[in-house]
């Protein structure tokens, strides 16, 4: 069995129980408000799931629209659980703008600890790459606005050690009947990591791109065979060949006889340590023609 605690705004605490087995499609049940204990709670039953939703200092009107809320909210979108259970939640009131809650564990990704979390009332745009601010502004007003267009966005926060943390976030804007958002609720997934490895994808292929298309080096690759599987526009300029002429053929092929013993000697080298560079002294065939 696996628990979920999440605050939901400054007094209310949702807790997830489920199995391993995520299997949550529905709600199963609703009953109603258990009378007779000092904190009420209001039971969701999903299919192997409990919800508790746990009230504090709400008048009975105030708990019977929050649990019609809630029962509405997950009955209308099967996604919610999943959403839920994204790290770092984010609740805003926007009825009370000043009513905000983020968990503690995006304060964590972002390196602070529970005494040390900065006061996002006072402006978490502080917390965003400035270039990312905008983006995601105008991704909020238009779900805000329209409950079709989603909120979604990787941005980029501020580590509290300076560096760069990538997020993405999905939103969801709780509304009454005539549809005005009442309430907000973002999730926050660390892919820093995916992110990173993404750019550096990225800066090698660039690089490779360069080097592949550079005038001072000749690139070519081979099978173990010998065969070329690739070679650099330059590479085939060099030999006096296209590059489509050259895949496929054999390399030593280019290679004056002399030369192709000392060729075969770095192959084989090559192939007994992969990863020890060897260099070799090899020269045109002159006498081959386009």
């Amino acid at each position: 069995m696996f628990i979920h605690f999440i605050q939901y705004l400054n007094t209310s605490m949702l807790i997830f129980a489920h199995n391993s087995d995520y299997t949550l499609k529905r709600i199963y049940y609703l009953n109603s408000i258990k009378k007779g204990t000092i904190s009420p709670f209001i039971y969701f039953i999903y299919v192997n799931t409990l919800i508790l939703v746990r009230i504090h200092k709400h008048s009975s009107r105030q708990m019977h629209y929050l649990k019609q809320e809630l029962l509405k909210l997950l009955v209308s979108d099967e996604r919610i659980f999943d959403f839920f259970q994204e790290a770092g939640i984010w609740t805003w009131d926007l009825i009370n703008p000043e009513n905000q809650w983020m968990s503690q564990s995006f304060w964590e990704t972002l390196g602070y600890q529970v005494n040390e979390i900065p006061n996002i009332f006072q402006g978490w745009q502080t917390l965003i790459h400035p270039e990312d601010i905008q983006l995601v502004e105008e991704s909020l007003q238009a779900h805000l606005e329209n409950s079709t267009h989603p909120f979604e966005a990787v941005i980029r926060y501020l580590h509290k050690n300076g560096s760069l943390v990538w997020i993405r976030c999905r939103g969801i804007a709780i509304r009454d009947e005539t549809g005005r958002a009442l309430r907000m609720l973002v999730s926050h997934v660390d892919i820093t990591k995916e992110k990173e490895a993404e750019l550096k994808a990225r800066q090698e292929s660039l690089l490779f791109q360069y080097i592949t298309n550079s005038e001072l080096l000749y690139i070519a690759k081979t099978d173990l065979e010998g065969k070329y599987t690739f070679v650099s526009e330059y590479y085939a300029k060099v030999l006096g060949r296209s590059v489509e002429s050259l895949v496929g053929t054999f390399a030593s092929e280019d290679v004056i006889q002399t030369d192709i013993p000392v060729g075969m000697e770095a192959y084989k080298a090559c192939i007994q340590q992969p990863e020890v560079p060897f260099t070799v002294l090899l020269r045109k065939n002159s006498t081959l023609t386009s």
